[in-house]
């Protein structure tokens, strides 16, 4: 009795084990398939996007009209580079001086604009109307002194070119002598940004502080100041420094105030918008975003396959958008992933397969609705 024990414990063993195998090896087959799937995907990015830059590079050289020093743009805007970088890469012979870009794309957004390229660098650099330095005047309240800064190009190219680069910044300088930029808690002067906010910092990200560049190496005139002008000194002072939050760039209106002694003054310089474009060209692998897509040159907007966090999923880009703007991208689902179920627990199989289909339910409404649209 004991021996036929025995041997249908080995043999519940035996048939437990082998189940058990059979579950490794269909996981294995599974796993082979996702990963064929994921290679096959690669590829096929990885030859789109090295056909949109073979697409660039011929655009550039062959357009009969030199985007530098030109008055216009060339008709059909086809050709334009995006960036500096962009079009230093497709051609590095190219010198400094202004060329025409269009941040924002060809086949929406607006009209290209014209920027000084650095070719030394690849950087690009927006010119406006107050490079020069300016006198604020004398007047005694907050801002009572304010200047709009108009730009050669228009806030959406700008903030599509932050988009596009990894560094963006814009220096400020104030030569002061008795006129503070922030006295006894009272803000005498700001900086507007792009979407007309009032900031307060003039050098660094940190918008959060009133501080100047002094007061970020802590070498300001006085100890307990974080400007030089702050220290209402009766003497010439000064303060510099770059903005580096490209979120809030560029810098649209200037304002300065408390300048009313006979003494004061206040000068300002404010230096252009410079944006290494760099973004644009950096070769990521496989796209995790719209913001991807849109970086690598995609202007269709559809349904498009990305890479999540543990595999694929649709979304559905909207390029006629910023990425930084409401709905450029909307997720509709993960990719339908063809495999055979490992039936583990049956109560799993059942949630396994009602997620499935919800999910492909909720995306063919989604596609529906697009497709509506």
């Amino acid at each position: 009795m004991q021996r036929l024990l025995a041997i249908l414990l080995a043999l519940t063993v035996t048939n437990a084990l082998s189940t058990e195998l059979d579950q490794v090896r269909q996981l294995q087959e599974n796993f082979e398939i996702l990963a064929t799937k994921f290679r096959h995907l690669e590829t096929k990015f990885q030859e789109q996007e090295s056909m949109l830059k073979l697409l660039e590079k011929q655009q550039l050289a062959s357009a009969k009209i030199d985007i530098k020093d030109a008055e216009h743009p060339p008709p059909g805007h086809k050709a334009l580079p995006r960036t500096c970088l962009t079009a230093r890469l497709a051609n590095p012979l190219l010198t400094s001086g202004l060329y025409w870009i269009d941040p924002d794309g060809p086949a929406f957004g607006e009209e290209p604009i014209r920027v000084y390229c650095n070719m030394n660098t690849g950087w690009t650099e927006v010119l406006h109307d107050s490079e020069s330095a300016m006198n604020s005047g004398h007047c005694t309240s907050p801002g009572c002194y304010s200047r709009h800064v108009n730009y050669n190009a228009t806030l959406r190219q700008m903030a599509a070119l932050a988009e596009l680069s990894n560094e963006c910044s814009q220096s400020i300088k104030y030569d002061c002598v008795s006129s503070p930029l922030e006295r006894n808690g009272i803000s005498y002067a700001w900086w507007n940004d792009r979407n007309g906010h009032p900031q307060y910092f003039w050098s660094g990200s940190n918008s959060r502080v009133h501080v100047c560049q002094c007061g970020i190496e802590q070498t300001c005139f006085e100890n307990d100041v974080r400007c030089n002008c702050d220290s209402d000194a009766k003497l010439p002072l000064a303060d510099h420094g770059a903005i580096t939050k490209k979120e809030l760039l560029p810098v649209t209106r200037l304002n300065f105030g408390r300048t009313q002694r006979p003494n004061s003054t206040g000068i300002h310089t404010l230096g252009r918008l410079v944006c290494d474009g760099r973004l644009a060209v950096v070769n990521k692998g496989l796209p995790t975003s719209c913001a991807d897509l849109w970086r690598n040159g995609f202007v269709n907007s559809g349904l498009y396959s990305v890479k999540g966090n543990k595999q694929f999923e649709k979304v559905y880009c909207d390029f006629s958008k910023l990425p930084s703007e409401p709905d450029f991208q909307t997720w509709v689902g993960y990719e339908d992933v063809k495999s055979h179920p490992v039936p583990i627990a049956s109560a799993k199989t059942t949630v396994g397969r009602a997620v499935t289909s919800r999910t492909r339910h909720e995306q063919e409404r989604t596609n529906e609705k697009y497709i509506a649209n």
